[in-house]
């Protein structure tokens, strides 16, 4: 119609175009949010469920987690209770004869569980036991509470520091006494020759000006010379005496407490009795010198009990009247076994055994010994002895008239071990590196007498023991006369109260005696004769352990058994 206006035919064409291109974008768009909310909501709900999972996790492992550090807790109070039995090892050196048959009753750790710790609360208890003569302790830390209480028992072997750990020991570097006064010619004032280097002389501040006012005189002296070689540790409680250059494979150590000296002079000096106008020592493999503590020996009654009660106690008879006897030990190796005969008379007594009648070895001549957990024998009197021998053996002696299970005196008879020959383990048990032995871990004799242990005069002997001569000295026979007898080999470890001579270094009249060939038996670190005594002063440590397992049906507390 005239004055009005139609619509466009192309625009409505134009729209509908528009939306028919719109409205799939609008439904895709609509679709998409609907999936982004869909994953919006399942995001929230994992969200949401992991705190909560989370948590179910953590509740079902908490009792794990506290389980794992009681674990590691009882661990801890276990070692809380080898550290207070040694404190009582070291403050007592008697302690060693409490058990689990002979509880200490002052000590709550052997009847009982101890506290350790308040948080967490952690527990000890322990039992020790013999061991030939070594000590085992069984021992049980607990801790924690309820369902989460967790035991932990294990058994430790316990060893002190000994003379056992060096090849070469001495207390005093001087002659003995008794031992200097056994020579034609003995030495001027040999008789104050019981004095460490630096020790006031008691009998110069008591008007005896002829010794020095700090000991010793100068012929008590005895040294190591050129030619002589250790090979193993050496330690003294007084100051070592050289002439020349002998050899020291892992060094020396001096527990001298009298010598105030810094440096060297600290631990050897030259020795002047020697005709040295000097010394230098040679240290191999890295070793030196060194100041450390203080040790002194003890007595061989120390035995007399174990001997009695778990070897063979040998005495001149008749028992009601005991008296020293001089006895004649043979050994010989038939496989893996050792037999030991003996025989002695001392007038017209002749060896017995008294034994404490729980005893049951069979303690006759002709003993068989075939491992390391047999072989004490304690001789009242004097022993003479040569051969070979495997296993673990232990040959002790000291003189008395009196026995009475626990003391080993009233006699001032001397009590000697004599090596007769030589006295070997088989060839076959030793390990050897440069052609020296270094370590037999299947054999260990120990020869302890309450005086000396004297070598006879033959010709290059040797020696495979762990020697001891707690009162005097480790010396050989006619030192200073003999001559032409080679070296003198050890093959274990050599410890004495006083300095024993093995010859002399020369001079005027040749040398005499033999020269040295000490080598340490490692495995003496860890494998002791039975019943090995060890020095007063010695610090007590631990030197191997095992777990026994856990639960109470382990504890100390609970079972009467000893070891794992």
């Amino acid at each position: 119609m005239p004055g009005r206006t139609q619509p466009s035919r192309g625009l409505g064409v134009m729209l509908r175009t528009v939306t028919r291109k719109v409205r799939p974008r609008w439904r895709r768009r609509l679709h998409e949010g609907g999936q982004a909310l869909l994953f919006v909501l399942i995001a929230v709900t994992l969200l949401a469920s992991i705190p909560i999972a989370i948590a179910a996790t953590t509740v079902r492992q908490l009792p794990q987690t506290t389980r794992n550090l009681n674990y590691e807790a009882a661990y801890q109070a276990a070692q809380a209770g080898l550290n207070d039995y040694l404190q009582n090892l070291d403050g007592n050196g008697a302690y060693g004869i409490y058990t689990a048959t002979n509880k200490d009753p002052g000590n709550p750790a052997m009847s009982g569980w101890v506290q350790a710790s308040t948080s967490p609360p952690e527990y000890y208890s322990y039992l020790p036991y013999n061991n030939s003569g070594l000590i085992a302790l069984d021992v049980s830390g607990k801790a924690g509470t309820g369902s989460g209480t967790v035991i932990r028992t294990f058994e430790y072997s316990v060893t002190p520091a000994s003379t056992l750990d060096d090849v070469y020991w001495s207390n005093y570097e001087t002659l003995d006494p008794v031992v200097a006064g056994l020579s034609p010619s003995p030495p001027s004032g040999y008789a104050d020759c019981g004095v460490h280097y630096g020790q006031v002389d008691s009998d110069y501040t008591n008007g005896n000006h002829s010794v020095p006012q700090y000991g010793p005189p100068s012929g008590c002296q005895v040294v190591f010379v050129t030619g002589d070689e250790l090979n193993g540790p050496v330690f003294s409680d007084d100051t070592f005496r050289l002439c020349g250059k002998p050899t020291f494979d892992a060094g020396l150590q001096s527990g001298n407490i009298y010598n105030t000296n810094s440096g060297p002079t600290s631990v050897y000096v030259d020795g002047s009795s020697g005709g040295c106008s000097g010394s230098v020592p040679t240290f191999n493999n890295g070793s030196g010198y060194q100041k450390v503590g203080n040790q002194i020996p003890q007595s061989s009654e120390t035995d007399m009990s174990p001997a009695r009660s778990y070897g063979c106690f040998i005495t001149g008879g008749p028992v009601a009247n005991p008296k020293p006897v001089d006895v004649t030990i043979g050994l010989s190796v038939s496989g893996s076994t050792t037999k030991v005969t003996w025989a002695g008379t001392n007038g017209s007594d002749h060896p017995i055994v008294d034994n404490v009648a729980a005893n049951t070895n069979n303690c006759a001549s002709g003993l068989l010994v075939n491992s390391l957990t047999s072989g004490l024998i304690f001789v009242n009197g004097n022993v003479t002895i040569s051969g070979q021998m495997t296993g673990g053996l232990d040959i002790v002696t000291c003189s008395t008239t009196t026995i009475t299970g626990t003391q080993c005196t009233g006699s001032a008879a001397a009590s000697n071990i004599t090596i007769a020959n030589s006295l070997t383990y088989p060839t076959a048990d030793k390990v050897l590196v440069s052609g020296d032995p270094t370590s037999d871990a299947s054999d260990a004799l120990g020869l302890i007498a309450q005086n000396s242990v004297i070598v006879s005069d033959r010709a290059n002997i040797e020696i495979d023991a762990a020697i001891l001569a707690l009162s005097d000295s480790f010396y050989v026979d006619h030192w200073y006369s003999v001559t032409g007898m080679g070296t003198l080999n050890v093959f274990g470890s050599i410890a004495q109260n006083f300095r024993g001579p093995v010859g002399t270094s020369g001079g005027g009249g040749g040398m005499t005696g033999y020269l040295k060939n000490y080598n340490y038996d490692s495995s003496l670190q860890t494998l002791f004769p039975p019943y090995f005594i060890p020095p007063n002063g010695a610090v007590w440590s631990p030197t191997s352990y095992e777990e026994c397992g856990s639960g109470l049906s382990k504890a100390v507390v609970t079972t009467t058994n000893t070891g794992c």
